[in-house]
């Protein structure tokens, strides 16, 4: 059944209409909305009165930089839809919400360890308690591994395979909210990206974009038009088990060898760097012997670099992207990015690389929790609604 919220947003009233133009806008005075569906003011006032009555919509005073008078801006309210993102990964997660307008609500949550449903489940009640009042529109479990197209079911996940055995059914079961689907880690940062580089004018509305998610693991996500590219089967941006040199021949935890993943991923650089008589587990700990100057990692990572990049110039002069966004915990260390960066341009074809921007993503802000958020926003409201809007503090 229907939320409230998401009854009227679909309706063809003017209620409905209303909201559906704040969604648009994220912020948006009386007077622009009466322009956009062509009511009198004294018609928009009294439909926003009774949505704010009913809680969906707050009016709230708006100064505009340091100069210009402030104005009464229509927002979501309270009584508004969340649709939450769960990360899930090998060290633990975090779960967070938006609302219909994309706006970060609630109170994000971090954990470590646990990614059994029942665990996340608690989570999720945890996180809900910091929304009052709110339905859930829609739950995505963002995931290491192949999703089915439909989100129905993770596919394979060498990194995770208990999920494997878990069904999005299993979820609605569990959380006894929204509709609940998988989604792939990739792809949902791929699409945090998007929305955070059109927010700060990195990158332009509707241009394609690929993101290179590199952390313990290895995966990628395209997003063409504002929508995410999944493949006919899902697996679009599959990249961590192609091999590209038979100079690698390390196994695989998918059972093959020389995989790019065992190459170029995290995992592979702190196995690398185990060998070398350092006791890492993660990234994090490579940086700290790297700022204490006992390691040089950009030295280890050299060849390592070249292959990355080639990989990624493949995929560049296939799809021909205006924007790569390189990212994850392993394009922190120095000089890894800036090497992965040159030797993309290097293979790349000329006029690939004439219209290519490539960077890392060096902001908090776009995480795979954020991204799942935005899918599970995607999938319940219309694309058109669903645009990047730029984030409110």
């Amino acid at each position: 059944m229907e939320s409230v919220f998401l009854e009227t947003l679909r309706s063809p009233r003017t209620p409905g209409k209303i909201l559906r133009a704040v969604c648009r806008h994220g912020q948006i005075t009386r007077r622009r909305v009466g322009q956009e569906i062509g009511l009198a003011p004294s018609t928009i006032s009294a439909h926003v009165s009774d949505l704010m009555e009913g809680g969906m919509l707050v009016e709230e005073t708006f100064t505009p930089g340091t100069r210009g008078r402030p104005s009464m801006m229509l927002e979501l309210g309270p009584a508004t839809d969340v649709f939450i993102g769960i990360e899930i990964s090998e060290q633990g997660g975090r779960i967070l919400g938006v609302d219909g307008s994309g706006a970060l609500i609630g109170r994000p949550l971090t954990f470590s360890g646990g990614s059994r449903v029942e665990e996340i489940e608690r989570l999720v009640a945890h996180f809900l308690v910091s929304c009052p009042n709110r339905e859930v529109g829609a739950i995505v479990v963002g995931v290491p591994g192949v999703v089915s197209r439909d989100g129905q079911r993770v596919q394979t996940s060498a990194r995770l395979p208990h999920l494997e055995e878990i069904t999005s059914s299993d979820l609605d079961s569990a959380f006894g909210t929204g509709p609940c689907v998988f989604a792939n880690d990739a792809n949902c940062m791929a699409l945090a990206e998007y929305h955070h580089g059109v927010n700060t004018g990195l990158m332009k509305e509707g241009e394609t974009l690929l993101c290179i998610y590199a952390s313990r693991g290895l995966g990628a996500g395209i997003v063409d038009g504002g929508r995410i590219i999944p493949g006919a089967s899902g697996s679009a941006g599959e990249i961590s088990h192609v091999r590209l040199s038979k100079i690698w021949d390390e196994e695989c935890t998918c059972g093959g060898r020389g995989c790019l993943e065992t190459i170029v991923s995290g995992g592979a650089l702190i196995k690398q760097v185990r060998a070398a008589g350092f006791p890492v587990e993660s990234v994090d700990d490579i940086l700290e012997f790297s700022r204490r100057g006992h390691l040089a990692p950009g030295k280890l990572m050299e060849e390592r670099a070249r292959t990355f990049g080639t990989a990624v110039a493949m995929l560049a002069n296939f799809l021909n992207p205006a924007n790569v966004v390189l990212t994850g915990d392993t394009f922190r260390l120095e000089g890894y990015a800036e090497d992965v960066i040159r030797y993309t341009f290097e293979a790349s074809h000329p006029i690939t690389a004439q219209g290519l921007t490539i960077r890392t993503s060096c902001e908090s802000m776009p995480c795979v929790a954020y991204g799942a958020a935005l899918v599970a926003r995607s999938r319940v409201l219309p694309l058109e609604l669903s645009r990047p809007l730029p984030q409110r503090v």
